[in-house]
């Protein structure tokens, strides 16, 4: 993979990095990393490009010919980012000096977002998708997305071989366009200048592994006359998914990366500290970050679903199993547990880390199927007033999957639960007792004495309190808990592999503008000159449908013996326990709920099997409890734009 290959990947290094707002007297310039300038043009060379045709520069709604606005204007032609191997138009617009804050893409997933997952959108300035204008050949595009009310239109639906340039207004154009532009304005031009059949074939394959190709076939074909053209095209884009694990400069844990001017790559790890453990005993060394633990449960009092004082986080360790049953105790009291006695303390967090474990998992990059159709022409009819009828067709879909890191998903077990480890009268553990044992473990003990003897204590103490070293134990301070025969709710902390990481979905969008402009020499009288007019409708009609897979919390509760009409108590936080799981006695259960209903192992080895997830026990399990939740989404806008322009009188400045 070349430098510039890999400052994209990391970053979103932008192919303008260093262009200037444009002005009309000088073209402006922008820097590569091999210092070589690539002239960008101005809006006075894009106007000299249309053979001496008046056109409507972004920004205004008058015709001109040559650029006298104010506000600056930002050109960037299609050829231009091909040069620097930038062909989407997200890719384009989103990596732009301009584009400021945080840029929303497919990636994107566990997050409320305003368009919903899978949709792309522009945001400059860092003030908001919702206060930048998107045009397509100077109209305003539909919002599309999915999951509630879109705001904004989505960049992954435009056709990249269609497009001819970018024009980007740097500056607020709310006094033109209306509030949504306060942040400015990315007005994307399409061609109409083909003449024939055109084929576009463009690939991106990361060298060492295919997994992130992206490739896109356009084909054009047009007719141009004296009087008109008319002319379509058709486009297919796929995007390859790939994780962190299949890139050699992501390793397994999280780092820092920057990219510097002269294109060197720092990296600053974020080292989990093996110092940090209690009463001397450290963990394997390791670069990772400690966060999202998973594979542990919690204790909690029936009575009122508080935690219990009995243990704290218990995690799966079946090797060691210090606490009771595969289960082991990482700290007590300020005191490392080593039952094995290895110097080491039993339970090294990294093991349960969520994010450590997602290499191979958590897509960071989403896959993306693109179609687009696109047709428009237009024809001038003899006549003083030149009247010119045109249209445009364009329709796009796009397909977004993608897989995030999995969750974890924390219900509590009820006390009574026959799976439940704390549960004696059904095969369980004593956990009252299981907890006074460990405390009365040679290893333990004589760890709680060296931490009570040092300076590590919080009591400011480092001789136990001047007792000698037989009474310096956890029983002569009470610590043991009674009664022992108690039961515990215990709530599990598992991913489960495809529980809400994972969605598809899919946008499309129809829009069909229609509409005549012309001259209007009947209004040449007097000072009045050079009166023109364009009436257009343009009707856009966008649908979205998101499918997400998820636990059913209905079914969750009924097979573990939760009412799951109600499942806990308003006052006490209690659960309202059923006779048994998939037991409906003396309640009102929908079908939908009560059919298929088994009883769910929630501690079953094969849930612990990794931090990035693990499955059910039984199929039966999972085809019950799992369901997935669609989303329609439709959106409809019809606008009408008449617009008549004319020199009224002339001033000392001109017309």
């Amino acid at each position: 993979m070349t430098q510039l290959d890999l400052k994209k990947l990391l970053l979103g290094t932008s192919v303008l990095a260093g262009f200037a707002a444009m002005s009309v007297a000088a073209p402006a310039y922008a820097q590569t990393a091999d210092d070589e300038p690539i002239a960008v043009e101005t809006v006075d060379e894009v106007l000299d490009d249309e053979e001496g045709d008046e056109v409507v520069v972004t920004g205004s709604r008058l015709k001109k010919s040559t650029f006298t606005s104010i506000a600056p204007v930002q050109v960037i032609t299609t050829d231009e980012s091909n040069q620097e191997g930038l062909f989407s138009p997200v890719e384009i617009l989103q990596s732009n000096p301009i584009s400021a804050g945080q840029q929303i893409d497919s990636t994107f997933n566990g997050f409320v977002l305003g368009n919903g997952p899978g949709s792309e959108t522009i945001n400059l300035r860092g003030l908001g998708a919702s206060r930048t204008l998107v045009l397509l050949n100077g109209r305003r595009v539909a919002p599309a997305g999915v999951e509630g009310a879109p705001q904004n239109p989505s960049l992954n639906l435009l056709p990249q071989t269609m497009i001819d340039r970018n024009e980007l207004v740097l500056d607020g154009a709310s006094a033109v366009y209306g509030s949504d532009a306060v942040a400015g304005v990315a007005n994307v031009i399409l061609r109409n200048d083909y003449d024939g059949l055109e084929i576009d074939i463009s690939g991106d394959r990361p060298e060492g592994n295919s997994a992130g190709s992206d490739y896109t076939l356009g084909a054009r074909y047009g007719v141009n006359g004296d009087r008109g053209f008319i002319g379509g095209a058709v486009e297919y884009r796929y995007t390859d998914p790939y994780t962190s694990g299949q890139r050699e400069f992501f390793p397994g844990c999280q780092t820092r990366r920057e990219v510097t001017e002269s294109g060197e790559i720092r990296t600053l790890d974020q080292t989990y500290n093996v110092e940090a453990a209690a009463a001397g005993l450290g963990i394997s060394q390791t670069d990772c970050v400690v966060s999202g633990l998973s594979q542990s449960i919690l204790l909690r009092d029936p009575a009122t679903n508080g935690l219990s004082s009995t243990f704290g986080v218990v995690y799966y360790q079946p090797e060691i199993g210090n606490a009771f049953g595969p289960f082991s105790e990482s700290t007590l009291f300020g005191t490392s547990v080593d039952a094995n006695g290895d110097g080491i303390r039993d339970v090294n967090f990294v093991d349960f880390t969520t994010n450590a474990n997602q290499v191979d998992f958590a897509q960071l990059n989403a896959e993306q199927k693109q179609s687009s159709l696109f047709l428009n022409g237009e024809y001038t009819f003899e006549g003083e007033m030149n009247i010119t009828p045109y249209f445009e067709v364009f329709s796009s879909s796009v397909n977004v999957k993608n897989r995030s890191q999995q969750f974890p998903t924390a219900p509590i077990v009820p006390a009574n639960n026959p799976f439940n480890p704390c549960n004696f009268n059904a095969g369980g553990a004593d956990c009252n007792q299981a907890y006074n044992e460990l405390l009365r473990t040679p290893n333990y003990q004589t760890a709680f004495l060296s931490y009570l003897n040092s300076n590590q204590n919080p009591f400011g103490t480092e001789n136990c309190f001047n007792l000698p070293d037989d009474l310096c134990t956890p029983q002569f301070f009470g610590l043991d808990r009674r009664p022992e025969g108690q039961l515990f709710n215990v709530q599990s902390r598992v991913g489960i592999v495809g529980d809400r990481s994972e969605y598809d979905v899919e946008i499309a969008q129809t829009r069909i503008v229609g509409g005549t402009r012309g001259d209007l020499p009947g209004l040449n009288f007097g000072s009045l000159n050079g009166w023109e007019f364009d009436a257009s409708v343009n009707h856009t009609f966008s649908k979205g449908l998101s499918k997400r897979p998820g636990l059913l919390e209905q079914n969750l509760n009924f097979a573990l013996g939760i009412n799951p009409n109600d499942p806990t108590d308003e006052d006490t936080g209690a659960l309202n326990l059923l006779n048994g799981p998939c037991d409906a006695t003396g309640i009102n259960v929908s079908a939908e709920v009560s059919d298929g209903c088994v009883p769910v192992n929630f501690f079953a080895p094969s849930l612990f099997s990794s931090p990035s997830g693990g499955d059910f026990a039984t199929q039966a399990e999972r085809d019950y409890l799992f369901g997935v939740r669609e989303f329609d989404t439709r959106y409809t806008q019809t606008l009408i734009d008449i617009i008549a322009q004319g020199n009224i009188f002339e001033l000392p400045g001109g017309e």
